[in-house]
């Protein structure tokens, strides 16, 4: 697995830092790196919470590297579980991994490529 830093443009990248403390709702179509702490929704493209970062509120991307913690539900493309990290709540996902010494307290629920198609057609 290649990390998401390894992917994205730094300067398409939203960056919280160590010891921030941010509450409402970050949005960023590109990506977005959370060192500090969110509480409230996040929505971008693709999110690595490091070591030590927490967002406490809903998650929704297309992409997720998780080494910190996850307080509420998420909807994500593709989730990375990484070895430390928490994610407590209910996780919708494409697909996922999940590595040894990572904690999920709720559950993981697969989602088929084809609900993304037919939600676009009932509101469209």
């Amino acid at each position: 697995m290649n990390s998401i830093l390894e992917r994205i443009n730094p300067q398409e990248m939203l960056l919280l830092g160590e010891g921030s403390v941010v509450r409402g709702t970050l949005k960023n179509e590109e990506a977005a790196l959370i060192h500090g702490t969110m509480d409230g929704e996040v929505s971008c493209g693709s999110l690595l919470i490091a070591r030590g970062g927490q967002v406490k509120g809903r998650v929704e991307a297309r992409y997720l590297e998780l080494w910190g913690e996850i307080d509420a539900n998420s909807r994500v493309g593709k989730a990375y579980f990484l070895r430390g990290s928490v994610m407590r709540g209910v996780v919708l996902a494409k697909s996922a991994g999940i590595v040894p010494g990572a904690t999920l307290e709720g559950s993981l629920v697969f989602q088929a490529v084809e609900d993304e198609r037919d939600e676009a057609q009932e509101s469209g």
